[in-house]
């Protein structure tokens, strides 16, 4: 990045006691503040330490911060567990026969999203031990729903074909879900009479897609589903077949009557909701169809939340970026009226019916900015349309800054913000240039002695991964300040024109694709790898750069690709779509994480309570629990209810969904 000489003349400006008002004479805004700026006790609190630092103590330990709210929705108390009818556990059983089915990728990516606790039994490394006693013991239930990857959980040993479950397995995992209501899920079943079906017929979706429609049955079980849309089965082998009888209920119907999705009732009570087409976990119609066929097995209530997210952060505003096949002496960067375009298109993103607030995140560089600039004007104007966050003064990378240059680099942006009087800036947050700097002492001990409490890092690079989904970590240099995971896109960073974008992609991947590919059809799979994202519950924030909100003459390159994305998906979903601000995600990914580290457990009395425990104090999500705090999410309640490590908590519920 290429920093103009006005930077070093409004370094030095910032550095005195009057930086707000010479940045602001520097670059043209009105001095007299319009807004105060977000957070201001924490900017207030932190302005002594702008000017009078003390040195840095080489290889200390730096303490803590104190954890990042998440306020809990309800607040329990004791209580004594209520007596009566059997107790089951908030937890999930999902059989395998043997580990690698490709639809059990599917269902684990959707209870690891959610956070919802589950045991994987692999028939084949365990066989007979599905034994009465590891189901249930007494009144008590260990297991609140049965997942099975296939019908029958067939294995093959070379010549041929048979169940990984001896028959007393079977008689015993049936016998448990009759004696306690259980529900089992069938991800990939044979379409045969015990799944109440007739005869299938088998289907290569590669070459004939299925597209299916739900029936009322069907809009009940997935009620986050668009109700008239086509779902489309294509990429697997699916089997489509009638249902046998009254007693199997069709869910999932092709044009022709077949059955791909039924619940069959069966005369021992127990039901069974089984799907006849193979899925794997990038599978369209595995991510739209898990979380119903779920939250059908539990009977709605479940441990953990699934919640649909789009948090875009654009880097680098107020620098110009060298633009792929550009010259070096012609960079490119954001005027006054791209930005203002800008506000205009996510203008219309709200308005459509599942991304009423969505924003995006701006990381900036106050370095950039030059007098009489367009730009800053238009984020004078513009800064409640955005949320913005630190992305140093003049983008310099922090892996062999000094401390005392991490701390200008963010004192000075600091300041700038102060400047625009930026409404939704958070001064906690910092998104590092180039995701750099996070293994250094020194830069990270500035940071977290200027108050930064959480950052982004690499999703796609260890160790700036993260442990498990929408799990975030503390900083190994300073454990105070906790680190987001992001995820880069095929969006590349230097391109700001469709010609651009081609010119860029078919360089890398023409060998791959084997020819080169147009804008559209770019568009069209990087719009899929996003779409995903969202399906699967995936809270990461996405990165892109000022040259992707350049206006083209058909809009800009990032809103062309959410454009896509949001297409597809509201063409199938109904579910809202969070769009959170660093801040926000610090605080949701603490909570996750936290919760992830707590051990926690419930115990349901269908229709009476549910007892909550924690090995570890944290903030536990009950999906389908109604408290007076809970939230609404696409119609159902989600409470979040404070734990006290090893004091279970007792609260009531409705009546058992039939």
């Amino acid at each position: 990045m290429s920093v103009p000489p006005r930077a070093a003349t409004l370094a030095t400006a910032l550095a005195g006691a009057s930086a707000v008002a010479l940045f602001a004479a520097g670059c043209g805004l009105p001095g007299t503040p319009a807004r105060p700026l977000a957070e201001a006790a924490v900017l207030a609190a932190l302005a002594p330490a702008r000017d009078t630092h003390p040195p840095p103590t080489p290889a200390r330990t730096l303490p803590p911060a104190p954890p990042i709210p998440a306020r809990p929705d309800e607040m329990a108390s004791p209580a004594p567990e209520p007596r009566g009818g059997p107790a089951i556990a908030a937890w999930i059983l999902v059989l395998s026969a043997d580990g690698t089915e490709p639809v059990l990728g599917a269902i684990r990516q959707l209870l690891d999203f959610q956070g919802t606790p589950y045991d994987l039994w692999i028939a084949a490394d365990r066989p007979g031990d599905l034994t009465p006693d590891r189901l249930s013991a007494g009144d008590r239930g260990f297991y609140q729903a049965c997942i099975l990857a296939t019908g029958r959980l067939a294995r093959s040993d070379g010549t041929a074909w048979a169940s990984a479950l001896s028959p007393a397995e079977w008689q015993a995992l049936e016998a448990y879900e009759a004696a306690f209501g259980i529900r089992r899920l069938v991800l990939y079943a044979y379409p045969d009479a015990s799944h109440g079906f007739n005869e299938p017929v088998p289907v290569d979706t590669r070459f004939q897609p299925v597209l299916a429609r739900l029936t009322p049955a069907g809009s009940a079980v997935f009620p986050y589903l668009a109700p008239d849309a086509a779902l489309p089965v294509q990429g697997v082998w699916a089997f489509l077949a009638r249902p046998l009888d009254g007693a199997t209920t069709p869910l999932l119907v092709d044009a022709a009557g077949n059955a791909l999705a039924v619940v069959r009732s069966h005369p021992d009570g127990r039901e069974t909701l089984a799907l006849t087409c193979d899925g794997n976990a990038w599978s369209l119609h595995s991510l739209l169809l898990a979380h119903g066929a779920l939250s059908w097995a539990t009977r709605g209530l479940f441990l953990g939340e699934r919640r649909i997210s789009l948090a875009a952060q654009v880097d680098d505003l107020f620098l110009p970026t060298r633009l792929w096949g550009q010259a070096e002496s012609q960079p490119f960067r954001l005027t006054g009226d791209d930005l203002r375009g800008v506000a205009a298109w996510q203008a219309t993103v709200r308005a459509r019916p599942t991304t009423g607030n969505f924003r995006l995140e701006l990381a900036f560089n106050g370095g950039g900015i030059y007098s009489g600039d367009s730009l800053a004007a238009a984020a004078f104007d513009l800064s409640a349309e955005f949320a913005w966050v630190n992305h140093t003064f003049t983008h310099r990378n922090l892996d062999g800054a000094t401390y005392w240059e991490t701390l200008g680099e963010l004192r000075d942006n600091h300041a700038a913000a102060a400047a625009l009087r930026l409404a939704n800036y958070g001064a906690l947050g910092l998104v590092t240039p180039e995701v750099s700097g996070l293994g250094n002492p020194g830069a990270m001990a500035a940071a977290y002695d200027f108050g930064i409490r959480y950052l982004v890092s690499d999703a796609s690079l260890a160790p700036g991964g993260a442990p498990g989904p929408n799990i975030g970590v503390p900083n190994a240099m300073a454990p105070g300040i906790f680190e987001i995971p992001r995820y880069p896109t095929g969006l590349f960073f230097d391109v700001s024109t469709p010609a651009e974008w081609e010119a860029r992609y078919n360089d890398r991947y023409r060998t791959f694709w084997g020819r080169d590919l147009t804008a559209a059809e770019i568009v069209d799979l990087e719009s899929d790898v996003l779409l995903r994202y969202l399906l699967r519950g995936q809270w990461n924030p996405l990165m892109f750069h000022q040259a992707n909100l350049r206006d083209h003459g058909a809009g800009s390159l990032l809103g062309n690709l959410i454009d896509a994305v949001l297409a597809k998906y509201d063409r199938h979903m109904r579910l809202p779509v969070e769009s959170l601000g660093l801040a926000d995600l610090a605080g949701r990914f603490a909570a996750r994480t936290a919760l992830a580290a707590a051990a926690a457990s419930a115990s349901i009395r269908p229709g009476v309570s549910i007892t909550l425990a924690t090995q570890r104090t944290a903030i536990v999500p009950v999906t389908g629990l109604e408290t007076l705090g809970a939230e609404y999410y696409g119609g159902r309640p989600i409470a979040r209810v404070r734990v006290p490590a090893g004091m279970p908590l007792t609260l009531p519920l409705e009546p058992a969904t039939p």
